[in-house]
């Protein structure tokens, strides 16, 4: 009957004690949470302006550009249609910079369809 008391007594404090350590390494969990969240903000890189992707927010392709120009604004403002015109051979390519500059009010529908139309 005295074990039954004592163990009624301890129960309580085993059970703290447990729960003690329980919320001990949840805090320690939570530091390191936040430690490595500290971490990764630092190690994040601090973002660019924006480049040349701003000149295409109107969604089209300035005239009269030559071709290394033509394809880095492809790349860079229409990244769907430049990986298509990208897949087509060098002669194709340079079709469909002709066919850019020779109709300057198309913009990039013009040059969509001239990839579409060689098999991009």
């Amino acid at each position: 009957m005295v074990i039954l008391f004592a163990a009624a007594l301890l129960a309580p404090l085993g059970q703290a004690v447990a729960e003690d350590d329980y919320l001990k390494a949840l805090q320690q969990e939570a530091a390191r949470t936040s430690q490595s969240a500290e971490l990764k903000k630092e190690a994040r890189p601090e973002p660019r302006p924006a480049t040349s992707r701003s000149q295409f927010l109107d969604g089209e392709l300035p005239p009269g550009l030559d071709m290394d120009a033509f394809e880095e604004a492809l790349k860079s403002g229409f990244f769907g249609s430049y990986m298509f015109y990208q897949r087509l051979l060098e002669p194709a390519r340079e079709a469909v910079h002709a066919e850019y500059l020779e109709n300057p009010e198309g913009g990039i529908d013009t040059v969509r369809d001239a990839i579409t139309r060689r098999g991009g």
